[in-house]
């Protein structure tokens, strides 16, 4: 990610990759995505926690994408 000013393309700033800061930018992602969804009037709602922070009582599945699956065994 790198910074934009009135001459352009700044150098990358690589403090904005500190995984410290991943909670803050997924729930900002969740609050603009939830408002959006609200402006649409659509019943839905994402929630950034994991579902262990949510009480969900289910493990994440393993996801095989369409190349993989594809594959003989």
């Amino acid at each position: 990610m790198r910074e934009v000013s009135e001459e352009g393309f700044g150098p990358k700033v690589r403090d904005w990759n500190r995984t410290e800061l991943l909670p803050q930018w997924r729930e900002t992602w969740a609050n603009h995505v939830n408002q959006r969804l609200a402006e649409l009037d659509i019943d839905a709602r994402v929630d950034h926690r994991s579902l262990e922070a949510q009480g969900i009582d289910l493990e994440p599945q393993h996801k095989i994408g369409p190349a993989a699956s594809r594959m003989a065994a």
